[in-house]
């Protein structure tokens, strides 16, 4: 890795994180998340574990079972694993954490459902089609979304394939 851009290369806070990333690709760092209180860019290591379908074992009980009220409502699911550092208030690398995302389609219906060390953290919803701007929901409102739908659907490890990030 590369050590931090100079000075006359930082970019400011407001130009969002199209700006981070070519900061990142510019400077060989993986990936940078600027800080809060100065803007400097701070290296945030690579995850130890890379996203990948989750295996049974590493799904929550509660997400496993929103996985399969999905699927029962007619969504494809998807189920993913991941492990890294959480991002912290100001943008700096935290604790190593587990994840596992419940990822949803139906139609052009897109949602997704984040478990942090086995607890519901976010959850998102968001059309593919006319595209809408992600929306965050807790995890009610989210299950509430999921349901009503057709009777086939498949459980959390048979729609991997199924189900586009």
């Amino acid at each position: 890795m590369s050590a931090s851009p100079g000075k006359d290369e930082r970019r400011p806070l407001d130009k969002g994180a199209a700006q981070c990333r070519e900061t990142a690709k510019a400077t060989d760092v993986p990936i940078v998340h600027r800080a809060a209180d100065n803007g400097v860019p701070v290296e945030h290591p690579a995850p130890e574990v890379s996203r990948r379908p989750a295996a049974p074992r590493e799904v929550p009980t509660v997400a496993a079972m929103f996985a399969e009220a999905a699927s029962a409502d007619g969504w494809a699911v998807q189920c993913t694993y991941a492990r890294g550092t959480k991002i912290d208030f100001r943008g700096r690398p935290g604790k190593v954490v587990d994840s596992i995302a419940v990822r949803l389609r139906r139609g052009p219906d897109r949602a997704v459902g984040v478990w942090v060390d086995g607890a519901f953290t976010t959850g998102w919803s968001w059309r593919a089609d006319p595209v809408s701007i992600p929306v965050a929901v807790k995890f009610r409102p989210l299950l509430a979304l999921v349901a009503g739908a057709g009777e086939t659907g498949q459980s959390c490890h048979e729609g991997d394939a199924a189900v586009a990030s």
